[in-house]
């Protein structure tokens, strides 16, 4: 039988990305691919096995489907850890049926494992966390055909996320958004997200930068950490 590894499934208001301020279901799934080892990550506890091993559950995707309707929200945020590191056979049953549904699905990811057709014909919003040097993770696209493959599903309806800890993530950031995004036609250009690594830079600087380059980005701020604890977990 197949199964889902859930840390945690709750109800807040979307911190970031293209539907900043809307309430949102949030399902966070276990385990990364990343371990982003220079920052370090801000979900840790949703990569790092010792973190999750008495909080995950094992779930069928029908009752996690009953679960996250039960909330009577339409937006449904997929994140982790890494959503596609799940069984693809569990994670689109269980995406059918929030389609079925009629939610509005949207999926953080950092794009290096396969986004089988199957399911991501049916997410609405992909919000791709490309990694910079900063994370300690750059290198992990090199070569790597899913990420190249799912790069292809991107359009004007879905985001690339930028995380920039110093000046060479935006300088970066900044040859990535031309080399691989500013060619694409207007209906296949995915929306420029840029942010801050909590603690690291100040946005207040990254605002500058992007400023006076005149870069055609959003500014990324994670809202829930202002209202809340940084480091408040389930918000």
């Amino acid at each position: 039988m197949s199964i889902l590894r859930v840390i945690e499934v709750y109800v807040s208001y979307q911190g970031e990305g293209p539907n900043t301020g809307k309430p949102t279901v949030f399902v966070r799934f276990a385990g990364c691919n990343f371990k982003c080892p220079l920052w370090p990550c801000d979900t840790q506890h949703a990569i790092d096995p010792k973190l999750f091993k008495d909080t995950q559950q094992f779930v069928q995707p029908s009752e996690l489907a009953d679960v996250v309707s039960s909330f009577r929200v339409n937006n449904i945020c997929l994140t982790g850890g890494e959503v596609f590191l799940q069984n693809a056979d569990a994670l689109k049953e269980f995406v059918s049926y929030l389609h079925n549904a009629g939610h509005n699905i949207e999926c953080f990811t950092n794009g290096a494992l396969e986004w089988r057709d199957d399911i991501a014909e049916m997410i609405n919003t992909f919000i791709l966390d490309w990694k910079l040097d900063g994370s300690g993770e750059s290198t992990s696209y090199d070569d790597n055909e899913a990420f190249q493959n799912n790069r292809s599903w991107l359009s004007s309806d879905d985001a690339i996320k930028f995380t920039i800890a110093d000046r060479n993530d935006y300088e970066q950031a900044k040859y990535r958004a031309v080399k691989t995004i500013w060619p694409l036609q207007a209906e296949q250009r995915p929306k420029v997200y840029a942010g801050v690594v909590w603690g690291k830079l100040e946005t207040e600087q990254l605002c500058e930068w992007m400023i006076e380059d005149k870069v055609d980005w959003y500014l990324n701020v994670q809202v829930h950490k202002f209202v809340w604890h940084p480091d408040k977990i389930g918000v």
